[in-house]
């Protein structure tokens, strides 16, 4: 995809209960065994809901097995909903399982959860991340507590609130 934004949608807000984690999985985008690059796209404002048994994955993306490539993108402003449904505050705007590469994007206050290999490069993470993250140059993550970093690069911040506002109209087709 290039250009664009996957905006408001969900992950099994409605329906039968979830069987699986993939139920529950990607609300904006699910990507599973596929080769995805998506560029100069905003996803935004999507949700995944699940009942009591089955946990959350990736309330933007879940890289579930595939590659996935990102550039000069956004994820950000994805959420589980409250009410009827199990809060889970560990639930992350990107879930990753297999191999993805992110550069010039801009990941929001949940954060990435890593289980497979990510590269990075002059992106910022505003949330939390865990797992092991391979640095390419000039990233800030805002909290590096559960991750393992490793560096080829320079210039990386650690530690450094990225002071982001809200998504905005700022004339673009795109939030």
């Amino acid at each position: 995809m290039f250009g664009g934004a996957l905006h408001s949608n969900h992950a099994n807000c409605s329906g039968p209960r979830p069987t699986s984690q993939a139920s529950g999985a990607g609300g904006g985008l699910f990507n599973d065994v596929r080769t995805a690059t998506l560029s100069d796209v905003t996803i935004a404002r999507n949700r995944v809901c699940v009942f009591f048994t089955v946990p959350l994955i990736g309330a933007g993306i879940h890289n579930n097995e595939g590659q996935l490539t990102m550039d000069n993108s956004t994820v950000s402003d994805n959420f589980e909903p409250e009410g009827f449904f199990e809060f889970d505050p560990d639930t992350p705007e990107i879930e990753n399982g297999d191999q993805m590469t992110l550069n010039n994007v801009t990941v929001g206050e949940l954060g990435l959860r890593n289980e497979g290999t990510v590269q990075l490069q002059n992106t910022i993470i505003a949330g939390p991340c865990t797992g092991t993250i391979q640095s390419l140059d000039h990233n800030l993550i805002a909290d590096a507590t559960d991750c393992t970093l490793l560096e080829d690069g320079t210039g990386n911040l650690i530690g450094v609130d990225p002071r982001l506002g809200p998504l905005q109209n700022n004339g673009g087709p795109t939030e």
